[in-house]
């Protein structure tokens, strides 16, 4: 009987893996998509991956309970003290509405702001919970980014023949922005914008680059295929010259990184051997490269030259006469409105109050600082951006001296808030991911958290059972 009982448990075990990793796959994944929401709430969007990380977490909950105790023990106190900072924002929210300085709606719009926090920050603990799964993480990801560059070649297709291919009739939203021909008719309500940009499963193109900061490299890097790291190199650098984003120049400086911390030698090691050497795929995959670059250069000379000049426009702004986009110098404008009212906030608006507060102050035009670090200054002054920054220092940190891919995580880590301070993007689905996954390689070095898949159904192993 024992034997049986035995042999039962081994396949509840086996089958809570499979379990695992299928969930691992699908939280990467649903991260990808900027522009899917399950369902709206009023007018904000709930985006898919809010969904499936609560979805995980509640299945962890009710089996694997002993494994979220252990993440949110691991939760690193700058993401606890930037949250409370957060909620603790609802109070200057309070004291304006109360003088008649900003609406009486204002501290609702602060509490809807914090239930999305606290989804992030669901996110963010089941990536730790998935902690000893991150590779199929990163491959789930990996598959979203495909898809991001596979639709993203579609719609130029689309646009070059004259039509358009959009997701705005399935996911409607203010801030959809759809790319098409003049003449061409545009969706009712969309915003329409007559210069191709590759935007794929985002809402416009600077959030596409932003997401491609935070994963792209990173998960063409970590997938073990040769074919598929060339693969997702190459759709990468095209959608990058696609999409027209001054973000670009963030993406290729964080290459120029990843190619230094990539030789960092491994500490111990010493003389000839400290040299970091380069696998035989990796290499492969530099031939592949150069081949597939050097025919590129021969077939399409026109038009790379053509795509070249577009990145370098990008940089300054785009021809406003033949886009509805007026680019890098109305972005800069925002920026600067938003630094004329801080002095009238010194502790923050409260979270989430952006949009209410530059509307009131200067009309509906002026709906973004486009800069999250202006947003947090707005919103939590100043002790609110640098809870950010430290959140920011911490995971990049703590990732940086576990291992290579940890190197490699802190550098995306750095990078995303880069991107973010400089385009507005706040804390997405796929931002807490990458913070979850950058914890859970610190834990790792630290010999905490290391799951021992035969030691319990969910790979749960107790704090006392542990190996230092």
């Amino acid at each position: 009987m024992q034997g049986r009982y035995g042999r039962g448990s081994r396949v509840g075990e086996q089958v809570s893996s499979r379990a695992m990793k299928a969930m691992s796959f699908v939280l990467g994944l649903s991260v990808s998509t900027g522009v899917a929401y399950v369902f709206t709430v009023g007018n904000t969007p709930v985006y898919i991956g809010y969904c499936v990380a609560a979805i995980t977490f509640v299945m962890l909950l009710l089996a694997c309970p002993l494994v979220l105790v252990d993440a949110v023990t691991a939760v690193d106190n700058s993401v606890l003290m930037f949250c409370g900072l957060a909620a603790l924002s609802l109070v200057p929210s309070l004291i304006y509405a109360t003088i008649g300085d900003q609406g009486i709606d204002v501290p609702l719009t602060v509490l809807k702001g914090l239930v999305v926090l606290v989804a992030g920050f669901i996110v963010y603990i089941v990536a730790i919970s998935f902690r000893s799964n991150r590779d199929i993480m990163v491959t789930g990801v990996a598959f979203g980014v495909a898809l991001n560059v596979a639709f993203s070649v579609a719609a130029n297709i689309a646009f070059n023949a004259g039509s358009v291919l959009t997701l705005y009739s399935l996911f409607p939203q203010d801030a959809f922005i759809v790319p098409l021909r003049w003449g061409v008719l545009e969706p009712t309500e969309s915003h329409a914008i007559y210069t191709f940009r590759a935007q794929g499963l985002f809402l416009e193109a600077s959030h596409l680059m932003v997401f491609l900061i935070a994963w792209g490299l990173l998960s063409a890097i970590s997938v073990k295929r040769t074919f598929a790291k060339v693969a997702l190199l190459i759709g990468v650098a095209y959608v990058s010259a696609r999409a027209l984003s001054p973000n670009v120049a963030v993406l290729l400086l964080e290459a120029a990184l990843f190619l230094v911390v990539s030789r960092v030698p491994k500490a111990g090691r010493h003389g000839p051997d400290r040299a970091k050497r380069l696998p035989h795929e990796t290499i492969m995959a530099i031939i592949v490269l150069l081949f597939a670059a050097l025919l590129s250069a021969l077939l399409l000379s026109d038009a790379i030259s053509g795509l070249f000049a577009n990145v370098v426009d990008s940089l300054g702004d785009l021809n406003v006469a033949s886009s509805t986009d007026t680019g890098t110098v109305e972005r800069f404008d925002s920026m600067l409105r938003t630094l004329s009212i801080l002095p009238s906030y010194p502790f923050g608006a409260g979270w989430n109050t952006e949009n209410v507060v530059l509307t009131a102050n200067f009309g509906s035009f002026a709906f973004a600082s486009h800069s999250f670090a202006l947003r947090l200054l707005l919103e939590m002054g100043p002790l609110g951006l640098l809870a950010y920054c430290w959140v920011v220092w911490r995971h990049a940190t703590g990732a940086y001296h576990a291992s290579r891919q940890g190197r490699l995580v802190a550098v995306a880590v750095v990078c995303m808030a880069v991107a973010q301070f400089l385009n507005g993007i706040t804390l997405l689905p796929y931002v807490w991911l990458l913070l979850g996954i950058a914890k859970g390689i610190e834990i790792e070095r630290g010999g905490a958290g290391e799951l021992q898949g035969e030691s319990h159904p969910c790979g749960y192993v107790a704090p006392s059972e542990r190996r230092g």
